[in-house]
């Protein structure tokens, strides 16, 4: 007898032995289903808290850093002649639409680029990180993850 023939042997329709004969069977305990969906739930709540506290850092941070971007704008506005170009457009039309290009130049070329950029930047996080946590209280109401 050689291999050919073992294994058109054991490759006919019915001649396989059953796979379960040969395994030993395994008791389940009842209560396994229930202890994988708690450590399941455990682990998407903890998720869900570390989520909610850098979201809660991050618009802490936000607040923070917007204020000092606030006030580091102010100060260049005032520190530049943008504002008193600005005034002149208010006061004195006449002469700003006499000088149209010149007056245009002077507003861009016045105007604090970098603190303003900043400012939006530093924004945007703050209302990025307020409908992130929104967003995560809203979709989950969950009890603290020590007590589940």
């Amino acid at each position: 007898m050689n291999q050919n023939d073992f294994l058109s042997r054991t490759t006919k329709q019915g001649d396989m032995p059953k796979l379960e004969q040969f395994l030993p069977t395994i008791a389940v305990p009842p209560t396994l289903c229930g202890a994988v969906l708690s450590r399941i739930r455990h682990a998407e709540i903890r998720g869900l808290y570390w989520r909610i506290s850098f979201s809660f850092i991050g618009l802490i941070a936000s607040i923070g850093m917007i204020a000092l971007s606030w006030s580091a704008l102010w100060s260049e506005l005032v520190g530049s002649s943008f504002i008193d170009l600005l005034r002149l457009a208010f006061s004195d039309s006449d002469i700003v639409f006499a000088n149209l290009g010149s007056s245009i130049n002077g507003l861009l070329e016045s105007f604090p680029v970098l603190p303003v950029l900043l400012s939006l930047i530093l924004l945007f996080c703050l209302l990025a990180s307020v409908a992130f946590l929104l967003t995560l209280i809203k979709v989950r109401r969950v009890p603290s993850p020590h007590f589940a």
